[in-house]
């Protein structure tokens, strides 16, 4: 083998690698694109799962967390809260009326996701009078904070 033949093969083989370390860190470049963008695609999921465990477990001031100070909630009944002191009002009568720690049956029927806004319907029983509620809320998410809200809760007949 000439000098010239081994010149050619370390060549290949350099060639050969700097192709695969291309390869590789394309790979790692895409591999972080997507976990980035599977991040901004769970980030209301993320929210709302905070949201329901802060509200399950009565904790007022984690679930107002969750909302920024120019938030708003619509319920049914025409009522408009506008902000976190109004919005800390309602969720401490709520926890106070219905969502008593321990003391209720939650379940969520539906629970759908479309770009930064869920849409949900779900069911509750309470544990001290057996009352059942039937309810459907709307969440529109930015920044990791959810600005509006629509809520309804009507008593009814459900299966939990």
């Amino acid at each position: 083998m000439c000098i010239r033949d081994r010149v050619s093969t370390q060549s290949t083989g350099q060639t050969l690698f700097h192709s695969l370390r291309m390869i590789a860190s394309l790979f790692l470049c895409i591999l972080l694109i997507a976990v980035a963008f599977a991040d901004e695609q769970t980030i209301e999921q993320t929210v709302f799962a905070g949201h329901l465990a802060a509200l399950g477990g009565g904790d007022v001031p984690r679930v107002v967390a969750d909302y920024a100070h120019a938030s708003v909630i619509i319920s049914g009944d025409g009522r408009v809260f506008k902000g976190l002191t109004q919005i800390e009002a309602i969720f401490t009568e709520l926890v106070e009326n219905l969502f008593r720690k321990d003391q209720f049956d939650f379940a969520l029927t539906t629970e759908t996701y479309v770009d930064h806004v869920l849409f949900i319907e779900w069911s509750l029983r309470t544990h001290w009078d057996g009352a059942t509620y039937r309810g459907t809320d709307t969440f529109v998410f930015e920044n990791e904070k959810i600005m509006t809200q629509t809520v309804s809760i009507t008593p009814g007949p459900i299966d939990i």
